[in-house]
Order: structure tokens, then sequence, then C-alpha cells
């Protein structure tokens, strides 16, 4: 059936049988950037040839009659082949490594973290706090790795399997132990760092780890991309509060770093903020100095979103928006309805905590500018989960509160590599910026004000 592939062209093949214009499946996985790719098939007996970096944990999901059905992560490696059936409005999988997908299961049902109310967002202000949870997350990886080494010997687990989840056990748990560095923590107050040195010192060695093998950081990659923006975070922090905070992190990291860390961890920072007009004129041109690989500044640069196609892509503009009545909306009878204002649109989710509380300075804000449209665009895949986290935030479900469906291209453009994501529109149609200010920061009044007074 397969045209004969060299192992090292790292290929691996997806099948789809007796899928029909209603049914779809497919793999989403992404490169060391965070550069996400999804391949799909659709029609019967269709094949897809899909290109992975080495060993690789990839995610399945699937479609049947427009309703979505995650089935979790598989393991595969070079010229594995995946059989993807519909029987009996059932997604069936068949893959020669079925003790990895075992695994992979049990370990998600079995093994999952649990966060206490006291380790959720907004974050911590007393070390003491974060001491409780590290504790618990370090009692917690050592439980994963357990299992893992008792699972191994049971279902004769590969060690080049074992390597990849061990790897990706790791990343997952430096992530959350610099939880309180990430950006979404609300966290801005790291004095207590400063008395323990000892602290710092340990947190620092994480590079070790981090940047041992981004082939193997893959299979986790938004986790990994997160951890190391945080880990930035970590390193700047007794400069964080101190002017810019991108103009912080972007020095910090070329006066640190050499090499191939300092080109992943610029490339990511500038992948995060490349759609904000000013980071980009002023930042853009010195990275592409500093950067020597190519493939990076590429991937940069492709994350920049051309506005215009907001407002011209026919298909974009068809796309529905849903309120809380359940009432839709295109996207164009949205713009539609508010041209001659100015319009500050929010792009959240229900679990994303950076959204949330930006949340109370986004009403702020909107009271105090009511000539300004303000809409929230919530890329949500649940309506219930949508609508539970405007009861809990205190978001009215009248009009300019939508729910957008993650798979749209519109919530794909204006949601990576993250949210929340802030546009801007003048009043005479023209969009000033994909990725303008939060509402927390002041200097989104002053471009209403440039907007309001030209």
């Amino acid at each position: 059936m397969f045209q004969s592939v060299n192992a090292q062209d790292s290929f691996f093949y997806l099948i789809g049988n007796n899928f029909n214009e209603k049914t779809s499946a497919g793999t989403t996985f992404n490169d060391e950037l965070g550069n996400h790719f999804a391949n799909l098939i659709t029609s019967k007996d269709s094949i897809v040839k899909i290109k992975i970096v080495g060993p690789q944990l990839i995610y399945f999901y699937a479609m049947i009659l427009e309703q979505q059905f995650q089935d979790g992560r598989l393991y595969v490696e070079p010229n594995d082949t995946i059989s993807v059936t519909v029987e009996d409005n059932k997604i069936i999988i068949r893959s020669k490594r079925q003790s990895e997908k075992v695994f992979l299961d049990n370990m998600r049902t079995l093994m999952s973290y649990d966060r206490p109310p006291e380790e959720k967002f907004p974050f911590y202000n007393k070390l003491s706090q974060i001491r409780t949870l590290w504790e618990n997350l370090f009692q917690f990886h050592q439980k994963r790795n357990e299992y893992l080494y008792q699972q191994k010997k049971i279902l004769k687990l590969s060690d080049t399997f074992c390597d990849v989840i061990i790897h990706n056990n790791n990343i997952l748990y430096i992530n959350n132990l610099l939880l309180p560095f990430n950006p979404c923590s609300g966290m801005r107050d790291f004095s207590f760092l400063k008395a323990n040195p000892a602290l710092i010192d340990s947190l620092k060695q994480l590079k070790n780890i981090l940047f041992v093998s981004p082939t193997f950081s893959s299979g986790y990659s938004q986790i990994y991309y997160s951890a190391v923006l945080s880990y930035i975070r970590f390193l700047a922090f007794d400069h964080l509060g101190k002017g810019d905070e991108f103009e912080t992190l972007f020095n910090v990291v070329e006066s640190q770093f050499p090499g191939k860390d300092r080109d992943i961890m610029l490339t990511l920072l500038m992948k995060q903020n490349i759609n904000n007009d000013a980071i980009k004129s002023a930042f853009f041109p010195q990275y592409k100095l500093l950067c020597s690989n190519d493939y990076y500044i590429q991937q940069v640069e492709k994350a920049i979103v051309n506005p215009s196609i907001l407002l011209k892509d026919k298909d974009i503009l068809a796309t529905e928006l849903e309120n809380g009545s359940g009432e839709k909306i295109t996207w164009l009878q949205l713009l539609n309805d508010n041209k001659g204002r100015i319009i500050y649109i929010d792009f959240w989710a229900s679990w994303c905590a950076g959204c949330r509380l930006e949340m109370p300075y986004f009403q702020k804000l909107q009271a105090a500018n009511p000539k300004i449209t303000f809409i929230r665009i919530s890329i949500d895949s649940e309506i219930k989960k949508w609508k539970r986290a405007n009861s809990q935030l205190n978001i009215p479900s009248n009009a300019y509160n939508y729910c957008l469906s993650p798979a749209s291209q519109l919530a794909q453009l204006l949601s990576k590599p993250s949210i929340p994501r802030y546009t801007l529109i003048s009043s005479d149609g023209i969009i000033v910026s994909t990725d303008t200010f939060r509402p927390n920061d002041s200097r989104i009044k002053s471009e209403f004000e440039k907007l309001q007074n030209p």
C-alpha cells in the first residue's frame, strides 16, 4: 500500500476508512517552537503521510457529526502506521504500539493532578504557599515516574518510549514549578527570592533539563513553550515591574544565553509578541541579527497576522458566533453592527487563568469608555463551560459576549500562540492591532485617545 520510505525521513502514516463528509479524524502535534500542525483525513480510504521529529507523542482527535471527540495521546516512531475507522459511530484506532497507548490512557486516567483550591489562580503571595505547591508537585512527579517504571515491565515498554515519557514528565514538572513566574499567575512581588539565594541557584539549574533535547519536548510542546517563557521571567524577576517587561525579558536572554539556547528563547519571546506593532518594530530587526537559525526566523514571520484577512476573507467573515441565548451572528454582521465606532475585542477562554485575571480590568475599562464598543469572544468548545465562566466572573450574557468554536479559522488566527489576545479596530474600520495592550496596561488608554482624537 505504501511506497518505501527512508527511516531518516521521519514519517508516519494515518489511514482513514469508512469516513464521509460528516466524519473526520486527524492528529495535532507541534515542533520545538510550539508550531501547531494538524493533518486531517475526511474521505474513505484516505492516507496521510505526516512528518515528525523522531519518536514523538502526538494528539489524536476525531469528529463525528460535527461533535469533537478527544482520544488523547499516541506514541509514534518513523514508518509507523495508524489505522482509524468509524464503526457504529465510534472511532476505532489500531496501531502496532497498543502497549504504549494503554499506558498513556491509564496514566491520563490514574495519574492526573487534581490541583487543590489553594493552588489555583490567582496565585501566591507568600513563600510558604509556594513551598507547599512545590512539595505537592514533587510528590506527584515521583508517583508518575514510579508508575512508568512499574508499567514498563508489565507492558514491556521500550527504552525509547520510556525516555520520551520521562522527559515529558520532567517538562510538565518544571512548568508547574515555574507557575508562580507564569504571566498568568498574577504574581508580581518576587522579593522573597532575594532572601533565598540557594533557591535561586536550584531554579537556575532547570535549564539543564529544559534545553537537553527540544526533540523530546515536542510531545508536550505547549507545556514546554510555557515552561521556557516562565523560566525567562524567573531569570528577570529582580527587574520585573521596572520598565517595559518585554524589553527586560529580551535583554536578559540576550545577555545570559549563548548559541542555540538563546535562539530558542528569543524566538519564543518574539513569536509570543510579534503581532504587537510596537514590539515588532522595536525588536524584530534586532532579533533577526541575533538569531542564527533561519528556520526560527521564518516561523516568527509566519506568526505575523495580516489584519486585512480578517476583513476580506469570505470564510472568516462568515464565521458564526453564539451568544448566551443561543442566537448566532456572523463575524461580518458583528463588524457591520459597529461601523463608525472604535472596537476593543477580548479573545479569551473559560479555561484560561490569565484571561480571567484580566476581566475586572476589562470591565473597568469598559465603564470608563462608553463611546467604545467592548466585545468578549470566548474560544470554547463547550458552551456549558463558557456559560459557567460567565456566571463566575459576573459577565453579562447580553450583547457583545460570544462563544467561538476553537476549530474556526478566526479562532486559529487570533488565539495563537496564546490568549488572552486583544484586537483594536478604529472607527473607520481599520484594524489597528491584532495584539494590542491588555486592559491592565495603562498604555491602552493612550491608544484609545489617539483613535478618539486623530
